[in-house]
This record gives C-alpha cells, sequence and structure tokens, in this order.
C-alpha cells in the first residue's frame, strides 16, 4: 500500500488515500507455435493475444484474459475465437509477484482494468463496466502498473477516476 493525495470534488481540500499497487511484469512477444514451453509452475497470469483484425489490422490486441487455474499452455488453445491453424498470433505473458492471499484476487482486478480501458474486440466482459468490486465506493484503491514487454498496453491504470479526483506525488 502507498498513499496518495486525493482532491475532495466539492472543494479544493486534499485527503490522503491509501491506494494499493499491482505491478505486472510482461514478457514477449511469443509466437503461438512456441506456447508449449510455458507450463511451469511460474507460468500464471494475465495474457495478451495480439493478430490480424478486419478493421484494426494487423498485430492488433485482440484479447485480454488471466491463466489463474490453467498455465498458459493449457489456457491459451480453448480460446473458440482463435483460428490457431491459418493465422499468426503473438502473445504477452504477464506475472503478478504477490502473496497467495492477495494474488487471485490481483489478477481477477488486473483483467479487468486492462479489458475495460483497452476495450480488446474479443473480450466481451468488462467492456462497459468494471463491476461493483471496482467502482463502488467501498472498493479497494488501485493503481496498476504494467513493466517490461507490455505490448501496446499503457503503462499506469487504475480505478481511482470511477471514484474521485485524484493527485498522485
Amino acid at each position: 500500500l502507498f498513499i496518495i493525495e486525493e482532491q475532495c470534488k466539492w472543494s479544493n481540500y486534499m485527503e490522503k488515500v491509501e491506494v494499493s499497487l499491482i505491478e505486472i511484469i510482461w514478457e514477449g512477444p511469443v509466437d503461438y507455435e512456441n506456447l508449449e514451453q510455458y507450463n511451469n509452475n511460474n507460468d500464471y497470469g494475465i495474457y495478451q493475444i495480439y493478430g490480424f483484425h478486419p478493421v484494426f489490422g494487423p498485430n492488433s490486441l485482440l484479447y485480454i484474459g488471466k491463466a489463474e487455474s490453467q498455465n498458459f499452455s493449457e489456457r491459451i488453445p480453448q480460446h473458440k475465437f482463435a483460428n490457431w491453424d491459418n493465422i499468426p498470433y503473438t502473445l504477452f505473458f504477464g506475472r503478478i509477484n504477490e502473496n497467495d492471499d492477495l494474488w487471485s484476487k490481483y489478477v481477477d482486478y488486473s483483467e479487468r482494468l486492462l479489458v475495460h480501458y483497452t476495450i480488446t474486440p474479443a473480450n466481451s466482459q468488462f467492456i462497459a463496466d468494471l463491476g461493483n468490486e471496482l467502482r463502488g465506493e467501498d472498493s479497494e484503491n488501485l493503481l496498476l502498473i504494467n513493466h517490461g514487454r507490455r505490448g501496446s498496453l499503457p503503462i499506469f491504470l487504475s480505478n481511482l477516476d470511477y471514484k474521485s479526483d485524484v493527485i498522485i506525488e
């Protein structure tokens, strides 16, 4: 946790709020043909799939997902939208280094934030709404930082814009 200053919506009063930091370390690009190598104990987390899209063109971010109970090499081939044999796909793998108690929650929150802000064409959930867990008054304040080879993802994402006017020092 770290502290930031939040400006009250109705005045110039500044208030300090706690923010949970989620850091994702990204690796890639990896060709789909090399996916079978990602079946180890640490091959879980968030992933991105890039490929051709009829509107956005080649090398477009198509999908963001999570490999939570299955590793990357097991989870990714299950996607029905992808024609894995005929179209080249590129993958990026994101790992969250967090303790077991928070890991699953932060993987879920990260997927929601990333899908919501990137509006990936093959995702259907979380594009229109983050859900009460991330946008409600009582929800946890989050700042997500993408490190490493993050593809076309922004460096910073947060749910704070749903909750208040925030100034980060």
